[in-house]
């Protein structure tokens, strides 16, 4: 599946990392003209990805029916004590090794392909899409165009039995503010904020939020006082 990704996608691919993730959104805001960010989560993702669904993209690559009829995501999908969970046809599960391609594959078609091959053709001005597994962030040149994505993007994941976290979604003026305006933050993959500043121009700061450091304080501290 590797050749059908987009560039847009940038977790659990070969060659890219969270961080080519966070300089490309970087890149994009600063270079791109970028003044509004719609900043989107899905919820419970790897809980209700629908396996009929995703078993009709795999199709549309591999044609060995023997392959296709183990049904990864079936297959891990067992209770502990072994015995099928009654029938269970949605979620992947987040801790199988082939998870992170099923959840690439499944958000190559409802996502990546949908808004670079329909979406942006809608579009007033420049609209791009950055995606980490299933944390992603749309960039865009026009307010109207940053809210119409949010509206249409909420139709198509319901059509594939997923939903916007509304918590964790917000659409943020980012750019074309003064010096006195407070700047614009947003969360990305990883619990990182990405900050807007406007020194000369619009630069974009990343620093880890602060639940993120507590936390890994808290086990560094436990494994020093376990270790004596």
């Amino acid at each position: 599946m590797e050749p059908e990704f987009w560039t847009a996608s940038y977790g659990f691919r070969p060659g890219r990392n969270a961080h080519d993730a966070l300089q490309g959104s970087g890149g994009l805001i600063t270079r791109e003209h970028t003044q509004w960010v719609v900043e989107a989560d899905i919820k419970g993702f790897f809980d209700h990805v629908n396996h009929d669904y995703l078993m009709r993209f795999l199709e549309y690559r591999i044609k060995d029916p023997i392959f296709l009829s183990a049904d990864p995501a079936v297959s891990q999908s067992r209770c502990d004590d072994g015995r099928g969970c009654g029938g269970k046809r949605a979620g992947d599960p987040a801790r199988g090794l082939v998870s992170p391609v099923l959840a690439n594959i499944y958000l190559h078609y409802v996502l990546d392909l949908w808004f670079e091959k329909r979406f942006t053709k809608t579009c007033r001005g420049r609209a791009f899409l950055v995606r980490y597994a299933d944390d992603f962030i749309g960039c865009f040149t026009h307010e109207e165009d940053a809210r119409l994505f949010l509206k249409e993007l909420t139709e198509r994941l319901c059509t594939f039995d997923l939903e916007i976290e509304p918590t964790k979604t917000a659409i943020l003026r980012f750019g074309g503010r003064t010096k006195e305006e407070k700047p614009s933050t947003f969360s990305f993959w990883a619990s990182l904020t990405i900050q807007e500043r406007v020194v000369r121009s619009l630069c974009v700061g990343r620093k880890t939020e602060g639940k993120r450091v507590r936390k890994k304080l808290k086990q560094v501290k436990r494994s020093c006082a376990s270790s004596g």
